[in-house]
């Protein structure tokens, strides 16, 4: 049974909708339907599909009434044809803003940043940006964002803020500084945040670094970068996957061949810094074309680094394939 938006507008929403232009659709727009999410909640499982199409809108998301592990909440497009852009101009400005939701699906759409500003923002531009999300799941997206020029053009594809439990899943993430920025901070080792899982995807094209995980100093635990592949091609410095600070964190069969003069795959800097009860864990990756190290280590002033690298297939017939860096208790150290 077809539900109307007039219907959802008096009672919690549950069950399918559909977000189009053509006759019969529940809601014309993105916003529409998530202000009718706002206003009334969730009373059971939702599905927005949406049609085929370019909509030119940015979305916020917030936490929404009702919304569990069982009352999901999709958003599901018609394939990349399903287009959501918007000219990003502010700090950060999101297309799609997931701020405080949970358990909300992106899937099956394009998601784009049109603006080709250099500009400096305080806080970075993201097509897909998050802050204290719970349980988003990104899937079968084309994540696209203008490519940087430099370190101070810092918009990104996807910004996890402080977000736990999020799954990014066979999505295609290209341009920006940063193609992910994993980012959160925490002083206690009682309010930690990650537990997010990145897995098979692509991604071309970052300035600085596909994936940027930094967690300062319990900010970030047990995510896990999975089957990912990596393509520098257009940057002029670049490593695969840059974890900071990060705690318990794995990386294990991906694919990182750079073709830069200055490329490192494998950046990671004060592993387990925060504690060393969860093990970091390296392997199963393939690793080549780089310019310093295949995997580079800075374990400064960490006193327990727990990390295990292990059957890793690294081509080391120019380049350092591993160097360990490690100076504890506040000896001189090299820098990252």
């Amino acid at each position: 049974m077809t539900i109307s938006a007039l219907t959802a507008n008096a009672q919690a929403l549950s069950g399918t909708y559909t977000i189009g232009s053509a006759s019969g659709s529940n809601y014309p727009t993105f916003a529409k339907a998530v202000n009718d999410l706002v206003a009334n909640g969730v009373s059971g499982p939702v599905t927005f599909n949406v049609a085929a199409g370019n909509y030119n809108e940015t979305i916020r998301i917030p936490f929404i009434t009702g919304a569990s592990s069982t009352n999901t909440i999709t958003f599901s497009g018609a394939g990349l044809g399903t287009r959501i852009y918007f000219s990003l101009s502010t700090s950060g400005a999101s297309v799609i803003y997931l701020d405080s939701a949970s358990y909300v699906t992106i899937d099956h759409m394009t998601v784009e940043n049109t603006n080709p500003s250099s500009a400096l923002y305080t806080i970075y531009p993201a097509c897909i940006g998050t802050r204290q999300d719970h349980y988003t799941t990104i899937t079968n997206c084309n994540i696209i964002t203008p490519i940087s020029t430099g370190t101070l053009y810092n918009v990104v594809g996807i910004h996890l803020f402080y977000s736990r439990n999020a799954t990014i899943l066979n999505c295609h993430v290209s341009g920006g500084l940063f193609g992910i920025f994993n980012e959160a901070y925490s002083s206690s080792s009682k309010i930690t945040y990650g537990s997010s899982l990145i897995k098979n995807s692509k991604f071309v094209g970052a300035y600085y670094n596909h994936i940027y995980g930094l967690g300062n100093t319990y900010g970030l635990s047990n995510d896990v970068y999975d089957g990912n592949t990596y393509d520098s091609s257009s940057s002029p410095y670049i490593s695969a996957i840059q974890c900071s600070y990060e705690n318990g964190f794995t990386i294990k069969n991906n694919i990182a061949n750079g073709n830069v003069s200055s490329y490192l795959p494998f950046e990671i800097d004060y592993p387990n810094y925060g504690y060393s009860s969860q093990p970091i864990m390296i392997y199963n990756n393939m690793i080549g074309n780089f310019q310093y190290q295949g995997i580079y280590l800075d374990a400064y002033n960490t006193q327990n680094i727990n990390t295990y690298i292990l059957h890793n297939t690294i081509e080391s017939l120019t380049n350092t394939p591993f160097t360990y860096q490690a100076c504890l208790f506040g000896s001189p150290g090299l820098a990252d």
